[in-house]
C-alpha cells in the first residue's frame, strides 16, 4: 500500500517547519502518538516535538542524559549494568594518562554524537 499523503520539509533542521507540520498533521488526523526517528542526530528535535506537543517519549529535560555517553554511564550504573573504565578527555595528554592506567585495547569516541563525529 502507499502513502495517501505526502508532507515536505525543505530543511529537517529547520525546527519551525517540523511543527508546523505537526500541527497540519494534527489538525488533520488528530493526536500523534509518536514520534521517532530512531537516529541519534534527531533525539533534541524529537524532544522537542515531543515536548511540545505533549507526545509519549522522551522529553526535552532528559535528552541530554541520553547523547551525552558519560551521563548514560550514571543510569547504566544506577541499573546494575557494569560498565568499562571511561574517562572524558579533552586533549591528548589526558587520553595517555587514561590508556597508561587502563592499559590496550581502547575504544575512542565523542562524548556527544556518533561514529567519529567532530574528531
Amino acid at each position: 500500500a502507499a502513502l495517501s499523503e505526502y508532507y515536505r520539509i525543505a530543511d529537517m533542521e529547520d525546527y519551525d517547519a517540523v511543527f508546523r507540520a505537526m500541527g497540519h498533521f494534527i489538525n488533520k488526523w488528530g493526536r500523534i502518538d509518536r514520534f521517532e526517528s530512531l537516529n541519534e542526530h534527531w533525539l533534541e528535535l524529537e524532544a522537542n516535538i515531543r515536548t511540545d506537543f505533549n507526545i509519549y517519549g522522551t522529553k526535552v529535560d532528559f535528552v541530554k542524559n541520553l547523547k551525552r555517553k558519560s551521563r548514560m554511564r550514571a543510569f547504566f550504573r544506577k541499573s546494575g549494568v557494569e560498565t568499562i573504565p571511561q574517562r572524558k578527555c579533552s586533549d591528548r595528554a589526558g587520553a595517555m594518562t587514561f590508556i597508561r592506567r587502563v592499559g590496550y585495547p581502547v575504544v575512542v569516541k565523542p562524548d556527544s554524537g556518533s561514529g567519529a563525529s567532530n574528531t
